[in-house]
């Protein structure tokens, strides 16, 4: 691993399915250990319940009111919750506040940037829900 710094402002600033998502660490600056990614999302918005089946993801949630689903549970989860969410456990989020709300994302081994990068560059509006399948597939991640 090598030393990184990002003051605000640093990361780039990727639109993925109405989430803003900036990468804070990547495969490369850890030698694929661990990718560490921060996600703002507007009221109501979020990710639907999918599975990895190649990493390991913690959340921690930075400001906000969210709503994670794992498994069948829902946690309701305020800046400062802390969740781990292993490989293979069903889960998904949504920001129930009425605000912005941001949550700091580990990722191990490092594997997602490049799905993020992908699905950024898709077409602004109603996303074509078989394109975004298909990308996610091809990192292991299946929307249930």
């Amino acid at each position: 691993m090598k030393m990184k710094v990002l003051f605000p402002g640093d990361s780039e600033t990727l639109n993925v399915l109405g989430n803003q998502v900036f990468s804070k660490l990547v495969a490369a600056d850890t030698g694929g250990v661990h990718e560490i990614i921060e996600t703002s999302s507007p009221p109501r918005s979020g990710v639907p319940p999918h599975v990895h089946s190649h990493e390991d993801e913690t959340a921690y949630v930075l400001e906000g009111d969210f709503e994670f689903r794992v498994g069948e549970q829902r946690i309701r989860a305020s800046g400062g919750t802390f969740l781990c969410l292993p490989r293979g456990a069903p889960h998904g989020f949504t920001n129930m506040g009425t605000t912005v709300g941001r949550v700091l994302f580990t990722i191990s081994p490092a594997h997602l940037c490049p799905m993020f990068e992908e699905l950024s560059r898709l077409p602004a509006g109603p996303p074509d829900l078989a394109q975004v399948q298909a990308i996610c597939q091809r990192y292991g991640i299946r929307f249930l």
